[in-house]
């Protein structure tokens, strides 16, 4: 087993005894970060103790540990922190970067090169590469000693689901607040008197955010926003940081200045290497913000970033009414696959056949086979969403935080939150109609 280990940017991976970790988690109320978080997997010497102890964490982390019997991998929910493997001449290695290994043989997989211009992602466990293979959000990956290549396991310990008993609007607003209060305790924790620095946007994701730290009386914020100048989104941004007392910050895009960042080739290649992964399209909208107030120095060295990924997934907002007459497959489609006009280059009919091929592969693992039940096909949309488009794309895009040597939270994501907004109706969840009143409710 060749081990190669390279994301050292905001977060470093730490390695104690047979234990190797990044990121943090909460076991209960505890902090675990570092040395703490290797200790928590000290005990554990099956990869059933280990997938135990994975169940009981809240955070964002990544894990390798080297047991009697084999090596074993996981990443988070959210899959915050890349894990991928290849079997290369007898061996095989674990990495977190292609560019930490420059030496592997990889050819490309052109399949998974046209589902990356269809969708700015590719699904399932492959990549880019047909020799190297990824784990996806809430999975693990067991490694016993001596296997060959088509001899370990992949499987999730989390997955996305529905538990839904909640109908009553007033009972939605109780356990939301709820959620959101043991987040925000969980996300000054972790922050630890640093600066929470907030990408504040016009919508009501990050403003949420913003609102719980104020009203948990944490004052050390900043918050920022970019684009035109003057454009409505920056001018609600600024009214809404006025109000909480947080001193605000705009980034002007300008033409000049952007294509001064883009040609930059130097710049541009590092920062693609380092976000794209061989795996995803870098999400790069924040990119110049980033560098432009790092540059100025605005952000003290040691503040954390606090972004709203993905509150309106959970909320309901990616939804859709569903046609009677319409395959889950082509929903899927409808909704992912449109990046890239794939049907006009005359390789359509083989492409659909392809990416239904890969939307079925990934929907079936889902905790409910899709069928006769509309709840469960409504389940099966969404966990398509959270497992590829969330947790390969628009979480992804916390790389450029790192590339700052940032620290980032993503209080969002906190496993309460998911569970009181997957507790929650269909009905009050579509639109975001109950997120919407919920909020002019709590502000």
């Amino acid at each position: 087993m060749r081990i190669c280990l390279d994301s050292q940017k905001g977060f470093m991976w730490t390695k104690h005894q047979n234990v190797m970790v990044i990121g943090y988690a909460f076991a209960s109320k505890d902090l675990l970060q570092e040395k703490a978080l290797a200790e928590y997997f000290l005990p554990c010497v099956t990869r059933d103790d280990i997938v135990r102890r994975l169940r009981n964490l809240n955070g964002f982390f990544s894990i390798i540990i080297k047991t009697p019997t084999g090596w074993f991998a996981a990443v988070d929910h959210v899959r915050s922190f890349p894990i991928l493997w290849s079997f290369q001449k007898g061996e095989y290695v674990l990495f977190d970067r292609f560019s930490s290994i420059p030496k592997l043989d990889l050819s490309y997989d052109y399949n998974s090169m046209e589902e990356f211009l269809a969708t700015g992602y590719v699904t399932g466990n492959e990549t880019l590469y047909k020799e190297a293979r990824q784990l996806g959000g809430g999975e693990f990956l067991w490694i016993p000693d001596g296997s060959s290549d088509d001899e370990v396991e992949v499987a999730e310990y989390y997955r996305y689901e529905y538990n839904i008993t909640l109908f009553d609007q007033d009972k939605c607003y109780e356990i939301l607040s709820e959620a959101y209060d043991n987040m925000t305790q969980r996300l000054i924790r972790f922050l630890d008197g640093r600066t929470a620095v907030i990408p504040l946007s016009g919508g009501h994701d990050s403003r949420l955010i913003a609102f719980f730290l104020n009203k948990h009386g944490y004052d050390n914020i900043i918050a920022y926003t970019y684009g035109r100048p003057q454009n409505s989104e920056s001018e609600i941004s600024k009214k809404v940081a006025r109000f909480l007392g947080i001193p605000w910050h705009f980034v002007p895009y300008e033409k000049e200045r952007m294509q001064e960042l883009y040609n930059n080739n130097h710049k541009y290649s590092v920062m693609a290497d380092y976000c794209g992964n061989g795996n995803t399209v870098p999400l790069i909208q924040e990119w110049m913000a980033i560098d432009y107030l790092t540059s100025l120095k605005v952000l003290p060295q040691n503040s954390v970033i606090v972004p709203g990924f993905t509150g309106d997934f959970l909320a309901g907002g990616h939804l859709i009414k569903r046609s009677e007459d319409n395959m889950l497959h082509e929903d899927i489609m409808a909704a992912h696959y449109k990046n890239y006009p794939w049907n006009k280059r005359g390789m359509g009919a083989n492409n659909d056949e392809l990416f239904t091929n890969k939307i079925q592969s990934v929907v079936k693992r889902s905790i409910h086979c899709p069928g006769e039940d509309s709840t469960t096909l409504y389940e099966a949309f969404e966990y398509f969403d959270w497992k590829e488009r969330q947790c390969k794309h628009i979480n992804n895009a916390v790389r450029i935080y790192e590339l700052y040597n940032y620290q980032w939270a993503m209080p969002l994501w906190d496993k309460d939150v998911i569970a009181a907004w997957t507790a929650i109706s269909l009905d009050l969840r579509y639109g975001r109609k109950l997120f919407i009143d919920y909020t002019e409710h709590a502000y």
